[in-house]
């Protein structure tokens, strides 16, 4: 038969245990609540589509020059498009926000020089 220790391991307090056991709780939510911020402030690849297509939506809008508010749906992507005042005579001024399930993704304002002094929106 195998020969048993006689000497004894000293083990920790259920103290000491609870102790450990609460840092290593507040360290994994620390790291999660890290992780977490980082995914929603970085830039998504939505956000980019959004920014690329409001673009392209702001050099469609001045060619075709029609400046009325609408709504546009584009890959489940809402773009609002409304008509500001200016201002100045003769500029007009528009905003158009990209949404996606109520959050808002971007927003872009422009203006434009009217080519008929009755166009004011």
């Amino acid at each position: 038969m195998v020969g048993l220790r006689s000497s004894k391991l000293e083990g920790a307090t259920l103290i000491e245990v609870l102790i450990a056991m609460v840092i290593i709780v507040g360290v994994f939510t620390t790291a999660v609540t890290v992780f977490t911020n980082v995914l929603n402030s970085g830039v998504s690849s939505q956000k980019i589509k959004a920014i690329q297509q409001m673009q392209q939506m702001k050099i469609d809008l001045i060619k075709s020059e029609t400046f009325e508010r609408g709504v546009l749906n584009i890959d489940s992507i809402s773009y609002q498009i409304e008509p500001l005042e200016s201002g100045v005579e003769g500029v007009g001024a528009l905003k158009i926000k990209a949404e996606l399930k109520g959050r808002t993704l971007a927003e872009v304002r422009f203006q434009y020089i009217l080519k008929d002094q009755d166009e004011m929106p």
